[in-house]
């Protein structure tokens, strides 16, 4: 198997790539135990699509950066390898100092469906001026007294001049969480088209146990024609148990650094296998 992993190439030629395709290593599942791939046997390799996952240390969390060019990624096959690379067993390490029952989950949404300057790399999502935007999320798992982090790009386009504003706005079941307003741009032939508007918030998971997470993203143009706003990016960062279940798990850099670390699934069977594919 050949593969270079996910994401878009650096668009910086000064960046380190990879030259050639990279070997990935894969586990192999001979059900009759004859030496042969063949009928009933099959392999598995851990896999990425074409966008990369990213954790910013800096507002502690995870996101995609989206790669523009392509909505899949490849991977290559061949029969013909002398030197395959094997999936390996490891022990867990009996010395640890740090345990962790938790881990980090993320919910992202970014849409490339606009280009307010029919030019460049930047595409945002549809139009909210009369259509919010739900995010609902039941989550069954948080865990008591972590931190939820909201982190939203909402891109406003109102050219009717810098005495006028509009407004965002934000619920979470119902409840004003966020209310933004944003100056109007000057008409004109060069000026932007659109000004950013960032909503960060920190919220305590020991007030939404019960899982109900249901926000409500709203634009309102307060009578302006010449107004309308896109999304450019939502993601809610936060902590569930470590319940086991057929997905991916994340560990941020903070938890792991400088640690000997432990982690404590429950849901496991005789069967479960857990791959370390950092």
């Amino acid at each position: 198997e050949y593969g270079n992993g996910g994401g878009m190439l650096p668009q910086a030629s000064s960046i380190e790539r990879p030259y050639d395709l990279q070997q990935i290593p894969i586990e192999m599942k001979d059900e009759n135990g004859d030496g042969q791939f063949n009928s009933g046997d099959y392999f598995i390799f851990f896999a990425e699509g074409p966008d990369k996952i990213v954790y910013n240390s800096s507002i502690n969390t995870i996101s995609k950066e989206i790669n523009p060019y392509d909505a899949r990624n490849y991977y290559f096959i061949t029969s013909n390898e002398n030197n395959p690379k094997r999936i390996f067993s490891q022990s867990s390490n009996s010395t640890t100092n740090v345990n962790f029952d938790y881990h980090t989950h993320f919910e992202y949404v970014e849409e490339e469906l606009n280009n307010l300057y029919s030019s460049g790399r930047e595409w945002y999502g549809s139009p909210l001026a009369g259509n919010p935007r739900q995010f609902g999320y039941d989550f069954n798992d948080l865990q008591p007294n972590t931190e939820i982090e909201v982190d939203a790009i909402i891109v406003v386009d109102n050219r009717s001049g810098r005495s006028t504003s509009t407004n965002v706005e934000l619920t979470l079941n119902g409840e004003n969480i966020a209310s933004r307003a944003i100056a109007g741009i000057n008409s004109g032939t060069y000026v932007d088209r659109g000004r950013k508007l960032r909503i960060r918030l920190s919220l305590n998971s020991a007030d939404y146990l019960n899982g109900d997470l249901n926000f409500n993203l709203q634009y309102e143009t307060n009578g302006l024609t010449r107004a309308e706003a896109y999304l450019d990016y939502w993601n809610v960062t936060l902590y569930e148990q470590n319940i086991f279940e057929p997905n991916q798990f994340f560990f941020n850099e903070d938890q792991i650094a400088n640690n000997e670390v432990s982690y404590t699934f429950s849901g496991l069977t005789s069967s479960s296998r857990i791959w370390n594919v950092t």
